[in-house]
């Protein structure tokens, strides 16, 4: 299963460096912070494909342009795939 949190950057940095593993004592388990993280995270569909911005690939189709039927067209089908993640 792959889920995506989102923890403070203190938090990340402190797991990062071992701080968390030491300020616990022996203590076994992440913490408040990541569990809540967790239970809060959004669980990524299995067999998802690669995960892309998508808003970047739209700005460079240059959707402005009149005649550009083919972005247009790909853009289309870009609205037509769900959304596994919203932007931020």
């Amino acid at each position: 299963m792959k889920v995506l949190i989102n923890i403070p950057d203190w938090k990340y940095k402190s797991i990062c460096e071992g701080v968390e593993a030491s300020k616990r004592c022996g203590v076994v388990g992440p913490g408040p912070v990541v569990h809540e993280a967790i239970y809060n995270g959004t669980i990524l569909p299995k067999g998802h494909g690669r995960l892309k911005d998508i808003d970047e690939v739209e700005r460079r189709l240059d959707l402005d342009k009149p005649d550009n039927v083919i972005a247009k067209a790909l853009k289309n089908i870009i609205e037509s795939v769900p959304t596994i993640v919203e932007a931020e």
